[in-house]
């Protein structure tokens, strides 16, 4: 399995097996977006079905579970409405049962090496 960027930032994740080979492309957009990671417990009720997490407040959408990590899930929020609301939110998410951890996600520029630094 290998995990690549391509040449404009898009996290590409390639799955190679001997009987196929699959690209999931996923650009975030995190101009009009704000992301969050969350960690579910073993015992969470929403770890069989994560997107109902969505439904705890009405600016949260379920984005996908994040690598092969089962019990960690990403989840978007309108970059507006975070930055109105991202108190309430962060609490209603904290507040449910069963997350252990959330985490808000920040955009990084990667840096290409080149010239001196090899």
């Amino acid at each position: 399995m290998a995990v690549r960027y391509n040449a404009r930032g898009i996290f590409i994740h390639i799955k190679e097996s001997i009987f196929y080979t699959t690209i999931i492309m996923q650009a975030l957009d995190h101009t009009t977006n704000t992301y969050l990671a969350v960690s579910l417990s073993p015992s969470s009720l929403y770890i069989q079905n994560p997107s109902t997490l969505s439904s705890v407040h009405p600016s949260i959408t379920h984005v996908g579970q994040v690598g092969q990590m089962a019990d960690v899930q990403l989840f978007s929020i309108p970059r507006d409405e975070w930055d109105r609301a991202q108190i309430d939110i962060l609490e209603t998410l904290n507040s449910q049962q069963g997350i252990s951890r959330v985490d808000v996600q920040a955009a990084k520029q990667r840096a290409k090496r080149g010239g001196d630094e090899l």
